[in-house]
């Protein structure tokens, strides 16, 4: 791994280009890791995302994850027998049957980061972990707000998160239910809002469909439906009074669909997201599998 440093990234890609034996070509690029002091500061950060929009070989589609690491160990730790860690990032998210991690994050790509950015100033991105074996964990998300990192979501509240944006992990789950433990798999969810622009108040409606090998249906669906609403309760408590940071976007869904009312009221994104009064609700549709799991 060659490494560059310079008054700015541009010019010290150029400097990494200037010294390789062929062009630096960065539509090869699989993934970008962006480092945890690089979010810490507006200005850098917002230098490193210029710099990647307006590149136009990167295409848009590339990962992006962040890591309190070296970037450079972390580039070079190879995981999963990968050589590369692109490589791997993309066989992560693409392999379903890593559904215990998977429930832990979500996939962003640049053109996801640079519209969040662009029409709200805030997002999350997925953070990534060296162990103690050097073995490599996608786990966690970093909170940003108005192009700097306000902190993180983690796990569970990181799946709380996931329900809010209509992204609820299709996995198999393990609940305790008089005193045997049984397994439910979401094979299906949906989130949506209904948003009342006369009293400030918005459901947030998580409806979730699954199979459990459990005897007691009845006995699973309100166990299961508190754990996804309370877990879903508590992200929404820390991004509104912690974080005070609208990354699910709730102000982009009220200009898109209620663009009076969002012109009206409009003080920043934050602030509707903060003066809007939120009830959570989870409709849950479960089956009896045939088969235990």
């Amino acid at each position: 791994i060659d490494t560059a440093s310079s008054f700015s990234l541009e010019s010290a890609v150029q400097l990494l280009d200037s010294r390789s034996p062929k062009n630096l070509y960065l539509g090869h690029t699989r993934s970008c890791v962006i480092s945890e002091n690089i979010l810490k500061d507006p200005d850098n950060f917002r230098e490193v995302i210029d710099f990647l929009k307006n590149d136009r070989e990167l295409d848009r589609r590339i990962n992006i994850v962040t890591t309190s690491a070296d970037t450079s160990s972390l580039l070079s730790t190879r995981t999963d027998n990968q050589p590369l860690f692109g490589v791997f990032l993309n066989n992560y998210y693409k392999n379903t049957h890593l559904t215990d991690t998977l429930s832990r994050t979500l996939p962003l790509d640049l053109h996801t980061l640079i519209y969040d950015l662009t029409a709200t100033n805030n997002a999350v991105i997925p953070a990534v972990y060296i162990n103690s074996d050097d073995s490599v964990t996608i786990s966690d998300l970093a909170v940003i707000k108005d192009h700097k990192l306000a902190g993180y979501l983690y796990h569970p509240d990181t799946l709380g998160y996931l329900c809010l944006v209509n992204k609820t992990p299709l996995n198999t789950l393990t609940l305790s239910h008089n005193n045997t433990l049984c397994h439910l798999t979401v094979t299906s969810s949906d989130t949506s809002y209904s948003f009342d622009p006369f009293t400030d108040t918005c459901k947030i409606i998580i409806s979730v469909s699954g199979k459990s090998d459990s005897s007691d249906i009845s006995g699973i669906v309100p166990i299961f439906s508190a754990q996804i609403k309370n877990t879903a309760a508590k992200t929404l408590d820390i991004l509104r009074n912690e974080y005070k940071c609208d990354c699910i976007h709730f102000s982009e869904y009220v200009r898109k669909n209620y663009p009076t009312y969002y012109s009206s009221h409009f003080k920043d994104n934050n602030n509707i997201f903060l003066d809007t009064h939120f009830d959570i609700i989870v409709n849950t549709d479960i089956s009896s599998s045939s088969n235990r799991l």
